[in-house]
C-alpha cells in the first residue's frame, strides 16, 4: 500500500515539475518615462500620457486610468474626448531603451510604431 501511494505522489509530482512555469507580468514601471518616436514622444506617469508631435509642437495630456500589466506587453487604458481608449505597448528590449507601441485595431487604426528612451 506505501508503495503505490509513494508511486501515486511521485507521478504527481513529476506533472507538476514539468508544467511551466507561471510567467510573472511586466512591471508598469518599464514604461514611466519620455519615450521618442518617428513622428512624436510619449511621456508616461502612473496618471497622465503626455503626447508630443514633433511638426507643430502641439502637447495633449491624456488621464490614464490603469495599466494593466501582461507577460509580455503593457495594456494603457486611457481617456481621450472622455471616451476610454486603449493602446498596448511591447516588445520592450532587455536593457529598457526600445519598445514598441502595437498597431491599433481600432481608434486611430495606427500602425505599429517603434519608441526608444529619449536621452
Amino acid at each position: 500500500m506505501r508503495t503505490a501511494s509513494f508511486r501515486l505522489l511521485a507521478g504527481a509530482a513529476l506533472v507538476f515539475l514539468a508544467l511551466p512555469a507561471s510567467a510573472e507580468p511586466m512591471p508598469i514601471s518599464r514604461i514611466f518615462g519620455k519615450w521618442c518616436g518617428t513622428v512624436t514622444s510619449y511621456t508616461f506617469t502612473r496618471n497622465s500620457l503626455t503626447v508630443a508631435w514633433y511638426a507643430d509642437k502641439t502637447r495633449i495630456r491624456f488621464k490614464v486610468t490603469k495599466i494593466l500589466p501582461r507577460e509580455d506587453f503593457l495594456d494603457v487604458h486611457w481617456i481621450r474626448n472622455n471616451k476610454a481608449e486603449n493602446t498596448i505597448f511591447a516588445k520592450f528590449s532587455a536593457d529598457g531603451r526600445s519598445m514598441a507601441q502595437l498597431a491599433n485595431t481600432h481608434g486611430d487604426m495606427g500602425p505599429e510604431r517603434p519608441f526608444r528612451r529619449c536621452k
